[in-house]
């Protein structure tokens, strides 16, 4: 495992989290990039946050965030996988600001930050927990390096699973907006260290035309319209054979910032099982005439977001089989009841 975690709310929905606070939601407008982004409104522990699927003992991280209003508070903690706090960051009104990360003691302070309200600013962490010359806390604001700790790291545990975006502000605080989080382990030849700059640029959706494979059924109307909703409505399709597949012609890149590339694509799906039968379910991406199926996915009885892994380049291989816009604007995507 690599690459832990990419979003950047284009989904339009808080599927991706494990839990959140009563004052987060989506918005379509204030976002860095792409067309949505994650909303916290003011409020003690107020967060989203997100469970990793096993243990880490290090990671790296970026995120972008801008506030209405900037107080000192808390901006991210780190949990162990009994949901007990390891560490976190917190942003200290110092006149001007600077941030701070601690486990039980605080552990590194950064200089002064330029950072002004409505802003969007990218923070970057690692952290490695251990002891003395071993555990290490690095913070980059904007690309700079303005934390590097080595030292005690794990005086309140010694894993990390939870990972808990946090307001940025006080009860009845301003509005904060976060967008394009991604999160790193230490593990594989890529994706392995920091995350460095980036965003989700958007969420490519059904359309209408016929694509290589049309087994499910629609509830309503074409099959396509059942299932192109950011965020997805009430219509759906669906089959209970197993090996059955759909897949769907995408809507096109709107275009790629000056300067940008494609680093990866990879599938969303919503879905449920209708009854408690230990039903699954596979993403489907189609390159050319190359099918990419991914790893089968238990279903349960309420929608939840199943992805597949992340493709750094085109499954279809050939000479160069770098993402570009015209092949990503020649995927079909879709899923395989398993």
């Amino acid at each position: 495992m690599t690459r832990l975690f990419t979003d950047g709310a284009e989904s339009g929905d808080l599927l991706r989290w494990t839990s959140v606070g009563s004052y987060t939601s989506v918005v379509s407008s204030g976002q860095r990039t792409g067309s949505k982004a994650y909303r916290v409104a003011g409020a003690v522990s107020n967060a989203f946050n997100w469970k990793a699927p096993s243990a880490v003992t290090e990671f790296y991280m970026r995120w972008a965030v801008k506030s209405s209003q900037l107080n000192a508070a808390e901006v991210l903690r780190w949990l162990n996988s009994a949901s007990a706090e390891i560490g976190r960051i917190n942003l200290v009104t110092t006149a001007p600001f600077v941030l701070t990360i601690r486990d039980n003691t605080v552990r590194g302070t950064s200089p002064a930050l330029a950072w002004l309200a409505n802003e969007y600013h990218v923070l970057e962490l690692h952290v490695k927990l251990g002891g003395v010359g071993v555990g290490r806390f690095e913070i980059k604001f904007d690309g700079t390096l303005v934390v590097d700790y080595t030292g005690i790291t794990n005086a309140l545990g010694s894993d990390i699973q939870w990972f808990c975006f946090g307001s940025i502000c006080p009860n009845g605080g301003p509005t904060n907006i976060l967008d394009d989080m991604a999160i790193n382990d230490t593990a594989g030849a890529a994706d392995n260290s920091w995350c460095g700059d980036g965003g989700v640029l958007a969420a490519l959706v059904p359309i209408t035309g016929a694509a290589e494979y049309t087994d499910l059924i629609a509830s309503t109307g074409d099959p396509w319209e059942c299932v192109n909703e950011i965020p997805a409505n009430a219509d759906y399709v669906y089959e209970s054979t197993v090996n059955k597949k759909s897949t769907y012609l995408l809507s096109d890149l709107a275009g790629l910032p000056s300067g940008a590339s494609i680093a990866r694509v990879w599938v969303e799906l919503d879905a449920l099982e209708t009854a408690a039968d230990g039903d699954k379910i596979a993403t489907l991406l189609r390159s050319a005439t190359t099918d990419a199926q991914g790893t089968d996915q238990a279903l349960t009885l309420a929608y939840a977001r199943y992805l597949s892994a992340e493709y750094l380049v085109d499954p279809a291989g050939g000479e160069d089989p770098t993402w570009t816009e015209a092949k990503l604007n020649a995927l079909q995507a879709g899923c395989v009841i398993r």
